[in-house]
């Protein structure tokens, strides 16, 4: 109630409905889309009501929409932690509409520019053995997990094995 009265008494009011969209998406709402788009219809320039309309959207499985919402927000600029997770997204969305080529040269570009963002490295195995490179996509993910994991003295064997798969 209190965002509608808001909303009313300021119909222009900047980040009214960006709000009023981030309180429904956190009960659950579809409804949030609808306000993040009123916000983006007054203020085109707001990159956040662009990047969680894509949130929302991947969220729905309707990647084919979140495409464009993800590659305005990043065009805008966006600041990190918001910029890993929009990469992310994106990476994951071209993933699941075939568009392997780009899943995979966005979240190589990615993983580099953050190499820590684990989940970058992730989903680049995912997107590269999405497209056909079964090879890269074990290596990528024997890296991850082999960098942080226990592996018993067994560190040297895993790193020649997955050597040997290049």
């Amino acid at each position: 109630p209190r965002f509608e009265a808001l909303i009313q008494e300021h119909p222009r009011g900047r980040y009214l409905h960006y709000g009023r969209g981030l309180v429904l998406a956190q009960q659950g709402s579809a409804e949030a889309l609808d306000e993040y788009r009123k916000e983006i219809e007054l203020f085109p320039d707001d990159v956040l009501a662009r990047v969680e309309l894509a949130f929302g959207l991947l969220a729905r499985g309707r990647e084919a929409e979140a495409i464009p919402c993800y590659e305005e927000a990043l065009s805008l600029g966006l600041e990190d932690p918001l910029r890993q997770q929009a990469l992310l997204g994106l990476g994951s969305s071209y993933r699941n509409v075939l568009r392997h080529t780009d899943a995979i040269a966005l979240l190589r570009d990615a993983a580099a520019e953050y190499p820590d963002n684990q989940a970058l490295q992730v989903f680049l195995s995912l997107a590269l053995w999405s497209g056909g490179r079964e090879r890269e996509a074990m290596q990528a993910l024997g890296r991850v997990t082999g960098e942080g994991a226990d592996l018993r003295g067994y560190g040297r064997a895993v790193r020649l094995a997955l050597d040997q798969l290049a």
